[in-house]
């Protein structure tokens, strides 16, 4: 749809009876589907042209902004035009204010035209090394903690209710910025040198029979293969009572796991896939009743 633009222009005149006389001329100016093609084909070339001089592909520039690629093609092929959102995002990661321009350059956030080294310059600002990514880490966790406190505090009206729609606005910011950056790979990564813990697990056969995956992952773990470790159940299951079952118990490595739910909560447990604090498997097979008053699941691994 064609937008329309109105210029008012007001004129004061008195006359001989000294009576104000207000005349009011209205333009009307369309912005026809032509000019509104014009308009994206130009924003189009200006991020090609920051693409270039920044020395970056499609894809690389794509990446950099937690966009797609095709976002990126249809913004410079004038199919879709640059929103205010997508300039902002451009704008954080380069420090190029597409919005605005002098004479048709492109021009920093100060103003400045915008060259490769301005483009250096905003990225040092950040860095991407780890002792950079620290330094910023520390002075964002002061902040974090400082608006998680002010939304537990009684605000108007003494309400106390902010801060879980606070925690979860930021869980879904991260879940946001996962999807969009493509983060997966790097959080498993990072969450496998960072956080192992051994716990003592205890498992029933019917639960490793329920859930294959679990069977993979607490058999890799025990450096045997899924079907062997079902084979060792069934071997211990024979010969049982009626009101018995067998149960594997045995250590293993966790990590945290990221794992968002629509309740906000991120801090799960899953079981490395390399082991870093365990030199050797550690693990029996015990029977216990399983019915009655007295029964409970055993709870701690019983080495011999």
């Amino acid at each position: 749809m064609a937008r329309r633009t109105t210029i008012v222009l007001i004129v004061y005149y008195y006359n001989i009876n000294a009576q104000k006389i207000i005349l009011v001329f209205c333009v009307v100016e369309y912005n026809t589907a032509k000019n509104l093609m014009k308009q994206k084909s130009f924003t189009g070339r200006r991020v090609a042209e920051l693409r270039h001089i920044i020395g970056k592909s499609q894809s690389q520039f794509a990446a950099m902004i937690g966009v797609s690629i095709h976002t990126i093609i249809s913004v410079e092929n004038g199919r879709n035009r640059l929103t205010p959102k997508l300039a902002r995002r451009i704008q954080i990661a380069t420090g190029a204010n597409l919005l605005k321009s002098s004479k048709g350059k492109i021009l920093e956030v100060e103003g400045k035209e915008f060259t490769g080294k301005s483009f250096e310059e905003w990225r040092s600002k950040f860095g991407s090394d780890e002792n950079s990514v620290m330094g910023r880490f520390e002075e964002i966790k002061f902040w974090i903690e400082v608006f998680f406190r002010a939304a537990a505090r009684p605000g108007v009206g003494g309400n106390r209710d902010r801060f879980p729609a606070v925690y979860i606005s930021l869980i879904d910011w991260l879940y946001e910025t996962n999807k969009a950056f493509k983060l997966d790979q790097e959080i498993e990564t990072i969450s496998q040198e960072m956080s192992h813990q051994v716990l003592h697990m205890v498992y029933s056969y019917e639960e490793l029979c329920k859930y294959e995956d679990l069977t993979k992952q607490v058999a890799n773990q025990l450096e045997m293969k899924p079907e062997d470790l079902l084979k060792k159940l069934e071997q211990h299951r024979r010969g049982l009572k009626q009101n018995e079952d067998v149960f594997l118990c045995a250590d293993l490595e966790f990590k945290k796991a990221w794992i968002p739910k629509n309740e906000g909560f991120i801090c799960g447990l899953a079981i490395c896939k390399v082991k870093k604090l365990l030199s050797k498997p550690k693990y029996e097979f015990k029977i216990c009743p399983i019915h009655g008053p007295k029964w409970h699941r055993p709870t701690r691994l019983a080495r011999s």
